[in-house]
């Protein structure tokens, strides 16, 4: 079975991390939140980007461990 899927949700959370890192430089109502608190979101971007390249990597030993099993 294919863990395709692992490496695509890893990597849409990669690009919800850039997204969130972006729109707190460029965005009027991430802004405000990064007013009030502005290390929550970054915190929160680098978690994105960093757990999705995890869960990019998770899937391909997953990935390599199903095609070794084969």
């Amino acid at each position: 079975m294919r863990k395709w899927w692992i490496v695509v949700v890893g990597m849409c959370c990669v690009g919800l991390g850039c997204l969130v890192f972006l729109g707190t430089l460029v965005s009027g109502i991430l802004k405000k939140i990064a007013d009030r608190n502005p290390e929550v979101l970054l915190w929160l971007a680098v978690a994105l980007f960093f757990g999705g390249w995890m869960v990019v990597c998770v899937g391909y030993v997953a990935e390599a461990l199903s095609k070794k099993q084969d």
